[in-house]
């Protein structure tokens, strides 16, 4: 370790009590400035707090006027919805249940392609015609 030199206090120089004081100066500085923010953020916090604590009455107002609405509404009401609920579910199963016969029932595209390049390869259109087949029963008479 360095060795100090050990002053007198009478040969403390002044030079050496205006650094003290200035450094002392600046670390209040920086101290009240920390401060001054601390204040701030407190000051933006309360402003949060509050329009948080205005949200949250809203809210809790809107429930209760649900739950009023909720507890007002007519048992009838309620029973001829659920009534319409379960007829629509029972309606959509049924038409789950065509879908689902439509599916196993009905030709795939594939299946109509390969329909349709018999059909033209028979080429029904060139057989007789009903009247061509009545001029030739004429001439068999």
């Amino acid at each position: 370790m360095p060795k100090q030199k050990k002053q007198n206090p009478k040969t403390i120089l002044l030079s050496d009590i205006v650094g003290d004081i200035k450094s002392l100066h600046s670390s209040v500085l920086v101290l009240s400035q920390k401060i001054n923010f601390l204040v701030k953020n407190e000051k933006i916090l309360g402003k949060n707090l509050v329009v948080l604590n205005k949200k949250i009455n809203s809210i809790r107002q809107d429930l209760d006027s649900v739950q009023q609405l909720v507890s007002s509404a007519s048992t009838p009401k309620i029973q001829e919805m659920e009534k319409r609920l379960s007829a629509i579910e029972s309606e959509l199963e049924s038409l789950k249940f065509e879908l689902n016969d439509l599916k196993e029932n009905a030709a795939s595209a594939s299946e109509l392609k390969e329909i349709k390049h018999i059909v033209e390869a028979i080429n029904p259109l060139e057989f007789v015609t009903l009247d061509q087949l009545k001029e030739i029963l004429k001439k068999k008479k």
